[in-house]
């Protein structure tokens, strides 16, 4: 099996756009995943405080043109203890365009409430 790392970050605090990484050579099976191993919601929160991340696919550039892949919605609190981690599999998202020439994806934390903190790690295994 091989991990390809898509992006991993620690104590982010706004909503962030990651780079894009090649997919293109992706034409097997194929899992993706993200870690969520530490989230801590604002100070004084008394709802769970949900936060999203998205992965997005291009064949241009993302500038021009990306398309939404797997979105997924977290919330509470979580240490490395008591962490979280959702899978994506290739037959759940047959669109996602890996395997295609010039391809890309990236992962975008796209919605984290004001004051709370995340730290992520995201990879394909093929």
């Amino acid at each position: 099996m091989t991990f390809t790392t898509i992006d991993a970050q620690a104590g982010l605090t706004a909503a962030y756009t990651g780079s894009g990484t090649s997919i293109s050579g992706f034409t097997g099976d194929w899992t993706l995943k993200i870690n969520v191993y530490s989230y801590t919601p604002p100070s004084g929160a008394t709802t769970a405080s949900p936060f999203r991340f998205e992965f997005d696919d291009t064949v241009t550039t993302f500038a021009s043109a990306y398309l939404a892949g797997p979105t997924v919605s977290f919330a509470g609190a979580f240490t490395s203890s008591a962490d979280q981690v959702k899978a994506f599999r290739k037959q759940d998202f047959p669109d996602l365009r890996m395997g295609i020439s010039g391809a890309q994806l990236r992962l975008v934390l796209s919605d984290i409430p004001s004051g709370a903190s995340v730290s992520y790690r995201a990879w394909i295994e093929s």
